[in-house]
Order: structure tokens, then C-alpha cells, then sequence
């Protein structure tokens, strides 16, 4: 939205020139509402597209097997609701504001950038910073987090184990398992500098 704000507000003169010349508000803000789709569908395009570039790079490094159901409708109709959703919202402050212009004002040279709209972009330029700090701290906590557990002792040393099966294994295995706990047995019985 800020990006849109920031690049709407240098069409001053358009918005001017078009509302002159008899056109009304509310084609100027389904263009701009129009225009902020098609943008939104673009962007979905061009991320579908690095998606299934980098997919089976993900799932070689992962070593899992992630794959997109295209066949489902509600895929679809989810993906196009948010297309919608992100290009309206992305699309509403500047259509509403440049659409607000007197077409005298704007043509005599009226700064079309007024206190409030000023205002608002700061209020969302200090978002999206705020946000993308926090985005980054997050990272790198996480991130930490991560290494401490992969590299924490855990408490007991992996070399002096024994594994006893548990009782929901085939005839087979059981008989073996029996084998060599009956030969564990006998074998700790000869021990006797274990008692």
C-alpha cells in the first residue's frame, strides 16, 4: 500500500486532467482498483513461478516431498480470494485519495502530497520497518535456538546403550529377542565379579 500511495500520488496530474474532461470518481477509483489487481495478479503469477522453480530444491535439502494440489478447488478459490483481498486493500487509500482531488487545484499546481497523506505514509513506512526488524530478530533467535539444540549434551553417553525390544514385534523377531536375552542372562550369570 505504501508503494502504491508513494507512486499514485506523481498521477496528481492525470487524476486532474481526466476529472476535467468529465470523468467521473468512480471510474477514477475502479481504475485505480482495477489497476491495483491486475498488479496483485501479476505478483501471484511471478511467486507461482518461483515456487515451482524452487520447489524440488526445497525438498532435496529438506528431504521431504512438499507438493502443490492444483486439482483443488478450494486451492483456487483460496488463492483468488487473497488475490482480490491484497489488491483491494493495496489499491483502496490511493484510489479514494487521488480520486478526493479538485481538478483546478491539481492543474494550478496544488501539491497534490497534503498533511494527512503524509501522515499515513509515515505511519506505514515506520510499520514496515518495524516489522522487517522484527522479522530479522526473530530469524536470528531462532536461529540460535536451533544450533543450542542441536549441539546441547544430552545428558547420557550413546555408546553404553542396550536396546530392549518392546512387545509389538513379529514371532520372529520375538524368538531371536528371546535368544539373545536368555545368552545375555547366562553370560551375566558367568560374571561374577558383577555381583
Amino acid at each position: 500500500m505504501n508503494l502504491s500511495t508513494a507512486r499514485s500520488e506523481k498521477r496528481s496530474r492525470e487524476v486532474g486532467v481526466r476529472k476535467a474532461i468529465g470523468s467521473s470518481r468512480k471510474s477514477l477509483i475502479g481504475q485505480f482498483l482495477m489497476e491495483s489487481m491486475v498488479l496483485s495478479l501479476i505478483g501471484m503469477l511471478v511467486a507461482f513461478t518461483l515456487i515451482e522453480i524452487s520447489l524440488p530444491y526445497f525438498n532435496n535439502l529438506l528431504n521431504i516431498q512438499l507438493v502443490i494440489n492444483y486439482q483443488d478447488w478450494k486451492f483456487w478459490s483460496t488463492l483468488l480470494g487473497l488475490t482480490i483481498i491484497t489488491g483491494f486493500i493495496a489499491g483502496s487509500y490511493p484510489a479514494f485519495y487521488l480520486s478526493s482531488f479538485e481538478p483546478v487545484k491539481v492543474l494550478k499546481g496544488f501539491a497534490a502530497i497534503g498533511g494527512s497523506s503524509l501522515s499515513v505514509r509515515r505511519v506505514l513506512v515506520v510499520f514496515q520497518f518495524v516489522f522487517a526488524a522484527c522479522l530479522i530478530v526473530c530469524t536470528g533467535v531462532i536461529y540460535q535456538q536451533l544450533n543450542f539444540i542441536k549441539n546441547k549434551p544430552i545428558g547420557y553417553d550413546r555408546n553404553g546403550l542396550i536396546e530392549i525390544p518392546g512387545s509389538r514385534q513379529s514371532k520372529r523377531k520375538r524368538k531371536t529377542g528371546s535368544c539373545k536375552r536368555s545368552a545375555f542372562k547366562i553370560r551375566c550369570c558367568n560374571l561374577s565379579y558383577l555381583f
